[in-house]
């Protein structure tokens, strides 16, 4: 994560000054995020730890964070400041205890940043100092005006649309199945669609490899051909994606006889429109976050499907009233 290692790496090397016998930050956060991230308290409870403890006495350090889950990992709007001045910024990670940890590091520097001004201050006035506090209370000190604006500059927030709406390819896609065609089927598809939160919906178009089913030594050529709608619901789990699908499918299935001397050859035309559910799995490629692997496994279910018969033998091909599907392919994210 881009700015949790920029701060992690500032904190290092200048915190071996800040100890214990320092005044305590004046500290409220307000914080925000989905079921499972830290809380408000496990956040004050870091900054406290960074700073020596006892960061909440006073309210002159504001912050406030609003954690959002994405396609990726998580999303932290986090607006901090001292008086009336506040800044704001974005930070992406993997985990909501990343941008935790990122915050607290955050706002201890800028609490850092109001001690060494308020050191710089009292030393640097002297008498005038000693003056000033016998004719009545000091001021609180005034925040550095370019602090926040050149940590801002540091950490420029990774550009993501307003709407968090993704345009996605699926290609190529892997098909196996069982029922449409005489025996088990082998096809390739490819998809175009969208990802918006947790849906994911795409229309595809598949084509299968041709079969010749043979009835009582009269050969039929069958050639497939079928296209799929359909949508997704999904959820992290354990760094996968994983959820049902729902959608509908259209297939088309050519039968054409192998002529002889005894029957002429004859071909048929068949569409029909099947239901599909299933359940879909997604993983990330580490590294590149454009391109996910999946996984579905689906059933199409035709109540009303084609029957191709060859002349005083019988049938010769109905699809089955459920058709097992497994797919595999690539996601593309753009």
């Amino acid at each position: 994560m881009k700015a949790s290692g920029s701060l992690a790496g500032l904190l290092v090397a200048g915190w071996t000054s800040v100890g214990a016998a320092q005044p305590a930050a004046r500290f409220e956060l307000s914080w925000e995020g989905p079921p499972g991230c830290p809380t408000a308290e496990n956040v004050q409870a870091r900054v406290d730890a960074l700073l020596g403890g006892g960061a909440s006495s006073v309210a002159d350090v504001r912050a406030s964070g609003q954690v959002e889950r994405m396609d990726n990992g998580f999303r932290l709007m986090l607006t901090m400041g001292v008086g009336s001045t506040p800044s704001s910024r974005i930070i992406e990670a993997r985990t909501c205890d990343e941008l935790a940890g990122a915050a607290a590091i955050a706002i201890a520097l800028l609490a850092r940043s109001t001690f060494e001004d308020a050191s710089a201050s009292s030393t640097g006035d002297g008498p005038a100092a000693a003056s000033s506090a016998a004719d009545g209370p000091s001021k609180p000190p005034a925040p550095s005006p370019n602090q926040d604006t050149e940590s801002h500059k540091q950490d420029p927030p990774t550009p993501t649309s307003p709407s968090g709406l993704r345009l996605i390819i699926d290609a190529p896609i892997g098909i196996a199945g069982w029922g449409s065609l005489p025996s088990a089927g082998l096809g390739l598809g490819a998809a175009l669609g969208i990802r918006w939160k947790a849906l994911h919906a795409t229309v595809r178009a598949e084509l299968w490899q041709p079969q010749t089913n043979r009835v009582s030594g009269f050969d039929t050529r069958f050639t497939l051909q079928s296209g799929r709608a359909q949508a997704c619901l999904t959820q992290a789990v354990l760094g996968l994606e994983l959820g049902p699908c729902l959608g509908a499918a259209v297939q088309r299935l050519a039968g054409e006889g192998i002529g002889s001397e005894v029957f002429s050859a004859k071909s048929r035309t068949a569409l029909w429109v099947s239901g599909a559910g299933g359940v879909l799995v997604s993983l990330p490629t580490p590294g590149f976050a454009h391109l996910r692997f999946f996984g579905e496994a689906s059933v199409l279910v035709s109540p009303s499907r084609p029957r191709f018969v060859i002349d005083q033998l019988g049938t010769a091909h109905e699809p089955a009233l459920a058709a097992p599907q497994l797919d595999l392919g690539c996601e593309w994210i753009f």
